[in-house]
């Protein structure tokens, strides 16, 4: 196979990562990357990440200047914008001109779950430029997981997955605006009754899709924040999505965001099923920027080489594709 061309949007902390993986990955070429800060921009990626020798890419301001430079195979998107929504804009005239899409934002996954319209113009964005597009990032690790041990299961009656994850380390106003953490507890039930909570909302449809790639029948599926609370301040947030038959939760599915003081990274799934299944996976605290940064990177192959058309999670293989490393 000859190199693919990648290009990226964003040079942040998840974007630099990336960069930091292509750029010793071979068969892939870093041919540009868009940087939004002034300070950044014109700077040779090499020298911004503070390698050990320049790579000879420079960062640009706007995609179009990369894209009347050189051939694009792949873009991919590592920007702040969370929703398919939000980058359905920026990805559909990409897809449009035959340029392959990867993005770690949080609905984009499995897009027709959470948006029909919106999903039926990406396709036809990528149908019309021969172009795929793939959402894969941190969450859908979860429920890729999940999956690959109930291959053992049969007559599958309930799911609990659980994620409890550190958030230590996290902006002070990123606590706070998403999930309530470090609010009193009378500020933090204020905002969860006026919907001013970001959350993890969108994970409602994939404690769904649970149900319906399991198998289970449900006819409900409700969510809340259940707030862990010492002395008076929100230290932690239980965001729950739970999935009903006739009342009956078939389906339950635990974000937990905390101040840890034990700084631990893990989830933990159990089934009733046959056999039953009760698992715990710990992770080191870094599983969650690298668990985006490094099946972005893996995914870059599996996209360049499939038909146009929305490549949805589990289109994918199973552990996405190993990457080589350059020799030197």
């Amino acid at each position: 196979m000859s190199e693919i061309n990648v290009a990226q949007i964003g040079i942040g902390g998840v974007g630099s990562g990336i960069v930091r993986e292509i750029l010793k990955t071979s068969d892939l070429n870093l041919v540009g990357v868009v940087a939004f800060r002034p300070e950044k921009i014109g700077q040779d990626v090499g020298t911004l990440l503070g390698l050990s020798k320049p790579a000879n890419v420079a960062t640009s301001s706007s995609i179009e200047d990369i894209l009347t430079k050189h051939r694009v195979d792949v873009i991919l998107l590592a920007t702040s914008k969370g929703k398919l929504h939000d980058c359905e804009e920026e990805i559909t005239p990409l897809l449009k001109r035959g340029i392959n899409v990867i993005s770690p934002c949080m609905d984009v996954s499995d897009p027709h779950l959470y948006d029909a319209a919106a999903t039926r113009r990406i396709e036809a964005a990528c149908l019309k430029g021969g172009s795929a597009f793939v959402g894969i990032g941190s969450t859908q690790l979860v429920l890729r997981s999940l999956f690959a041990l109930c291959e053992t299961a049969r007559d599958i009656k309930t799911v609990r997955s659980f994620v409890h994850a550190d958030v230590t380390k996290f902006p002070l106003e990123s606590k706070r605006h998403e999930f309530g953490i470090l609010m009193t507890a009378n500020d933090f039930k204020s905002a969860s009754e006026n919907n001013e909570l970001r959350g993890r909302g969108a994970l409602i449809k994939e404690a769904e899709y649970i149900a319906i790639r399991l198998g289970l029948d449900f006819d409900q599926s409700t969510s809340r924040y259940d707030p862990i609370i010492e002395e008076d301040t929100v230290i932690g947030v239980d965001h729950i999505f739970e999935v009903f038959k006739d009342e009956v939760c078939v389906v339950s599915y635990t974000y937990r965001f905390i101040e840890d003081r034990q700084h631990q990274y893990f989830h933990r799934f159990e089934v009733d099923s046959t056999p039953s299944i009760n698992a715990r996976v710990d992770f080191s605290l870094d599983r969650g920027i690298e668990g985006t940064i490094v099946p972005m990177v893996k995914a870059i192959k599996p996209v360049f080489s499939a038909p146009p058309g929305i490549v949805t999670l589990h289109d994918l293989p199973t552990g996405i594709v190993p990457y080589t490393l350059k020799t030197v």
